[in-house]
């Protein structure tokens, strides 16, 4: 059962995974996502979680042969917000079983905004743009301004973008809109490359 970005409880009895007893939960903790487990120790025995759904690759959450425990982890942010987590049961380094054992509903993507602090200084034969991280740009989309006329577009994923060369030679300005996950972009700011 899911409650809304709340808690996930799945109990499996004997017949799970080839008789192992288990209790898996997952809860909301702030931005992240807590799994916790309880499983009947078995000599040889180990347990991978791992996270999947649709618009997130598969990624290990954690593996262990503990009899209990808990790990965070902070969701991807993706359009598509159902999330499974599976256990993966090895025996003795073989495969025993694969179960999924819990499901959460990620955040939602936050919204962008116009960026802040936007600056374009000229270091020696480079231009470097800076401006403040957003946690809701998948991207920063930036259209270089040439002192003659010239509008050069560039995609970047970090809150920062170094020109060489005749870009930077002709830089006069830079346009930057943060992008969302679902391509939505924010407002666009500019700022004149300074000395």
């Amino acid at each position: 059962m899911t409650t809304r970005g709340a808690l996930t409880s799945m109990r499996f009895g004997h017949g799970w995974a080839a008789g192992v007893a288990a209790v898996v939960r997952s809860r909301s903790v702030g931005k992240q996502q807590e799994l916790s487990w309880r499983l009947r120790p078995i000599d040889g025995q180990k347990v991978t979680f791992f996270e999947e759904g649709l618009g997130a690759p598969p990624r290990v959450l954690k593996k262990t042969n503990a009899a209990k425990g808990t790990v965070r982890f902070t969701p991807e942010v993706t359009p598509q917000r159902r999330r499974r987590i599976v256990a993966l049961v090895e025996q003795n380094d073989l495969p025993r079983a694969r179960k999924r054992v819990a499901t959460y509903t990620a955040p939602r993507p936050g919204r962008v905004t116009a960026v802040r602090t936007l600056r374009a200084r000229r270091r020696g034969t480079r231009v470097l743009a800076t401006w403040s991280k957003m946690p809701a740009a998948q991207s920063f989309r930036v259209i270089v301004v040439g002192a003659d006329g010239s509008r050069i577009m560039r995609s970047t994923k970090r809150a920062s973008l170094t020109l060489r060369g005749a870009l930077a030679r002709n830089a006069k300005s830079v346009l930057v809109r943060a992008v969302d996950v679902e391509g939505k972009q924010g407002p666009q700011r500019r700022a004149t490359v300074g000395r």
